[in-house]
């Protein structure tokens, strides 16, 4: 399954870098220099989402595995107080 925090095969940098490409082919007037300062600007929107992005990544992760971490905690108590009580009923007590 493909959690929403993975790398896209293509990136908007990617498709930005391109576009800078194709503007290198195109003859040099003041609205390609303008386009030129406009995708910088996008690049720049772009570099902080995708910093936000790995951010809710680290995030997600994190909580993912304070989860696991609890439920492990939580079974050795259970087992633990299973075995001060001589609980034999399977443990029922939570």
């Amino acid at each position: 399954m493909t959690e929403w925090y993975e790398q896209p095969t293509r990136s908007l940098c990617n498709a930005l870098q391109e576009m800078r490409d194709c503007l290198n082919h195109l003859e040099s007037t003041v609205a390609i220099r303008h386009m030129k300062s406009l995708i910088e600007e996008v690049q720049t929107y772009a570099n902080r989402m995708e910093s936000s992005m790995e951010t809710w990544k680290d995030i997600t992760v994190g909580h993912n595995e304070k989860r696991k971490i609890k439920k492990e905690i939580d079974d050795l108590q259970q087992e633990l107080f299973d075995k001060k009580m001589g609980d034999s009923s399977g443990g029922l007590h939570k």
